[in-house]
């Protein structure tokens, strides 16, 4: 598999893994996630529930986006790609709208990282277009 194709794959199977990590990370070592993680802490009290619920919930994200990779539906993609988008878009406002207290280089950083990460999945929902208009026109 080349070309589209195979960007796709990839960068479903990159956004599987960055969830995959995260995660568990969550599930998996709560404290230790929003002790390290930046900006976490510093975004209220910790609560062991609320961060092994989204490590769970990242972990499914995971799962569809793995499935994707592998399966390479259209459909499915799309809907995994649409599903990581609105998580990856409402994680990018929120940090856009809680800077507070950060450096400058700290800021640049982290909305360099954050806005990353919704451009990934615009960028791979257009290769979906791509993908059926040259089925179609071929």
């Amino acid at each position: 598999m080349t070309g589209p194709a195979a960007v796709l794959r990839a960068g479903l199977a990159v956004l599987a893994l960055i969830a995959a990590v995260q995660g568990a990370w969550m599930y998996l070592a709560p404290r230790s996630f929003y002790d390290h993680a930046p900006t976490v802490s510093a975004s209220g009290p910790y609560s062991e529930h609320l961060m092994s619920d989204t490590g769970g919930l990242n972990l499914a994200m995971a799962v569809i986006l793995g499935c994707a990779a592998a399966w390479a539906d259209r459909r499915l993609t799309r809907a995994a790609l649409a599903g990581y988008l609105v998580y990856a878009v409402s994680h990018l406002v929120f940090h856009l709208t809680h800077l507070t207290g950060m450096t400058a280089s700290s800021v640049a950083f982290l909305i360099a990282v954050q806005s990353l990460l919704p451009a990934i999945a615009v960028a791979l929902l257009l290769t979906t277009g791509m993908r059926r208009r040259r089925r179609s026109s071929g």
